[in-house]
């Protein structure tokens, strides 16, 4: 009986929870920062586009030399965008360092 009425409660709560996740997220405000988050997410969305073909490519090869040279490049590029993400990151990571306020000119702190 008591897993009955916990499960209606459940039941309740998801059915009272559930739409308000369901909406249409509010339209943030454009601001100079927005235009590169659009570019990140653009790029990020063609980076996967390009694993998901190279992926695509690897499973429906007809033969094992095919697979393994298929595997490599899913490998390769699965490298070299993981090596960019840290460039990336570490670019605005300088970027933060050097607009912190009280900051020197390499990011330390003045004393």
């Amino acid at each position: 009986m008591k897993i009955a009425k916990l499960s209606a409660a459940l039941l309740v709560a998801l059915w009272l929870i559930v739409p308000a996740f369901a909406q249409e997220p509010k339209s943030m405000p454009q601001g100079p920062g927005m235009k590169m988050h659009d570019d990140m997410q653009a790029e990020m969305k063609a980076m996967d586009e390009k694993l998901d073909k190279l992926v695509i490519d690897m499973n429906t090869a007809a033969t094992p030399e095919k697979k393994l040279d298929s595997a490599i490049a899913v490998i390769n590029e699965m490298v070299a965008q993981h090596k960019k993400m840290h460039e990336h990151m570490m670019q605005r990571w300088e970027e933060h360092r050097h607009h912190e306020p009280g900051a020197g000119p390499k990011g330390e702190r003045k004393s």
